[in-house]
């Protein structure tokens, strides 16, 4: 079963994803980026790493731009290619073209999703990373 792991501030947005995404993938939940990066470090010690990562931008102690950050340099450090990395997929009330932009090439997103979102985004996400 794939691992997903749902990264946002607000509860309401973990519960729909996770009540939604669990049918699919064994999915764990954090708050902001610090709980995110200790959940990523666990699973990629354990032997069983994330397949695709949902986190918001904009979140308190840190945000997902240093979330994912950190997430790649991590990546690099274990010399893991960009074919076998963690998919990445930014969920943010913010759309503007420059957020999309320094997410996409700073941050190496692998797609994004604007709030509110509709289940069916959500769900061609899970098709297009292969965790359904």
């Amino acid at each position: 079963m794939k691992r997903v792991l749902i990264v946002d501030d607000e509860p309401l947005f973990r519960t729909i994803l996770n009540e939604y995404i669990s049918e699919y993938a064994e999915c764990d939940l954090a708050e902001n980026g610090e709980k995110a990066l200790e959940l990523y470090d666990r699973a990629f010690t354990s032997g069983q790493p994330y397949h695709l990562v949902l986190l918001d931008i904009y979140m308190p102690v840190m945000d997902g731009h240093a979330l994912l950050r950190s997430i790649r340099e991590r990546e690099a450090a274990h010399s893991i290619g960009a074919e076998d990395r963690v998919k990445a997929v930014v969920i943010s009330a913010g759309n503007s073209p420059r957020q999309v932009a320094d997410t996409f090439f700073e941050d190496e997103c692998d797609d994004y999703i604007i709030k509110p979102f509709q289940i069916e985004s959500v769900k061609a996400l899970l098709k297009k990373f292969n965790v359904v």
